[in-house]
Formats: C-alpha cells, sequence, structure tokens
C-alpha cells in the first residue's frame, strides 16, 4: 500500500513506467482539497479561471490533461 495524492503517484509510476502494476483504491481513503488563491485586483482572472476549468471539464479536456503522460 502507498498511500499518495492522485496526481502525484501518477507522475511517480509513469516516471518508474509502472503505472500498470498498481491498483488504485476506490473510494479514496482521504480527499484533500486544493485551493488557488487570486489577488482581489485579478477578480476577473478568477471567474474567467473557473469558466473555463468548468468547460474543460464538462468538454472531456480536464480529465484528458489530468491523465496525460509526461
Amino acid at each position: 500500500m502507498m498511500p499518495h495524492t492522485e496526481l502525484d503517484m501518477i507522475h511517480l509510476l509513469r516516471k518508474v513506467g509502472a503505472e500498470n502494476e498498481i491498483k488504485k483504491l476506490s473510494p479514496p481513503i482521504e480527499k484533500v482539497p486544493t485551493y488557488l488563491i487570486f489577488r482581489k485586483k485579478a477578480a476577473q482572472l478568477a471567474d474567467k479561471f473557473v469558466t473555463v476549468i468548468n468547460e474543460m471539464k464538462k468538454d472531456g479536456t480536464y480529465e484528458k490533461l489530468y491523465y496525460k503522460a509526461d
């Protein structure tokens, strides 16, 4: 068992060529939220960022990038 954040583990496993040798648990044992912080001056940028990320999640682009090999 190797508890780790999913993104870091995917990167590590791909780096050593072992991504197909590990079974991912479902549901995860823990979910750790990640936050981005924008300055108040960048409120419009933050709004646009959220809009674009949501669009990418809807059309599948987000998942493709998330699991893309290095």
